[in-house]
C-alpha cells in the first residue's frame, strides 16, 4: 500500500543482499532447526481430510514421497495447518541457452489438490466454497503462463552496460520493463554476487515475459518457442546494445 503513490516507478522496492532463499529462508531455517523443527521435504500433498461439520479443521494430510509412495500425516488437535493454493513455479520446466523450455499445459499438482478439497467443502445455500474457486487460476493457461530466464555471464560487461543505460547500479533498482515489447519483457539486476556459491567473475540477471505466445519484435517467433540465446538476442535489441551483441553472447 505504501508503494501505490509511486507504483509506476517501483522506487520503494527493496532488495535482499543475496537471493531471497539465502537471505531470508536459510536464516529462518537455522533458527528453527535449533528448536528441533522437522522439515519434511520432497513430498507432494495430494489430499486433506477434514473433521465432519461446518468448520474447516484438517485431521489428516495425504502425500506422496519422492519415490511415489503414499504417506499419511495425522493432525493433532493443537496443530495448525497452513495450505498455500498453488505456486508460481508449479508445473514448470527448464530450458537452456540452446533449448527452449518445454510447455506442459496439463493440470499442475496444486490444481488437483485445490479442486479435491473444494469438492469436500463445496459451499451451501448458494454460497461459494470457503476455499474459493481454483478454475480461473488454472483453466486458462494461455492467459496465466509466463516465461522467465536467468542469463549467466563471465565478467560484467552486460551489467556495466545496463548500469550506464539505466543509472542504477546492480541491486539498487527495481524492475526494468520494456513497455513496447510484444513479450512485455522485464529484467531485474540484483546485487552481485546473487548466490553464495557464485564465482567472483560470474554475474547474472533475471527476467521474464508476460506474453510468451506473442511473436518477438526482433526474434520473429513466440517467446515460448525460443532458446535462451534467442531471448538474450531480443533483450539486447530492446536495450539497443547491438554493437556489443557478439561480445555479450560470447560471455
Amino acid at each position: 500500500l505504501l508503494e501505490f503513490s509511486r507504483i509506476e516507478t517501483l522506487e520503494g522496492v527493496t532488495r535482499t543482499p543475496l537471493n531471497q532463499f539465502e537471505s531470508v529462508i536459510l536464516p529462518m531455517l537455522k533458527v528453527l532447526n535449533k528448536y528441533g523443527v522437522d522439515f519434511s521435504l520432497k513430498k507432494t500433498v495430494t489430499d486433506l481430510d477434514f473433521k465432519p461439520g461446518d468448520k474447516i479443521t484438517v485431521i489428516k494430510i495425504h502425500c506422496k514421497n519422492s519415490e511415489g509412495k503414499s504417506e499419511e500425516i495425522m493432525i493433532n488437535a493443537e496443530d495448525l495447518v497452513f495450505f498455500t493454493n498453488g505456486c508460481i513455479t508449479d508445473n514448470s520446466s527448464n530450458g537452456d541457452y540452446k533449448t527452449p523450455a518445454r510447455y506442459f499445459p496439463d493440470n499442475p499438482p496444486s490444481f488437483a489438490l485445490w479442486k479435491r478439497i473444494v469438492s469436500k467443502k463445496p459451499g451451501q445455500a448458494g454460497k461459494p466454497s470457503p476455499f474459493g474457486n481454483p478454475d480461473p487460476f488454472f483453466s486458462k493457461p494461455d492467459q496465466t503462463k509466463w516465461y522467465s530466464f536467468t542469463p549467466t555471464f563471465k565478467g560484467n560487461l552486460f551489467l556495466r552496460l545496463i548500469e550506464a543505460y539505466s543509472g542504477n547500479r546492480p541491486g539498487s533498482g527495481a524492475l526494468m520493463t520494456f513497455k513496447e515489447s510484444s513479450w512485455r519483457m522485464s529484467i531485474v539486476v540484483a546485487a552481485q554476487p546473487h548466490f553464495m556459491a557464485q564465482g567472483d567473475d560470474t554475474t547474472i540477471l533475471w527476467g521474464y515475459g508476460l506474453y510468451p505466445d506473442s511473436i518477438g519484435d526482433f526474434i520473429k517467433k513466440p517467446m515460448i518457442d525460443c532458446t535462451g540465446e534467442e531471448i538474450l538476442t531480443e533483450l539486447i535489441h530492446h536495450l539497443h546494445f547491438e554493437k556489443h551483441a557478439n561480445e555479450i553472447h560470447a560471455s
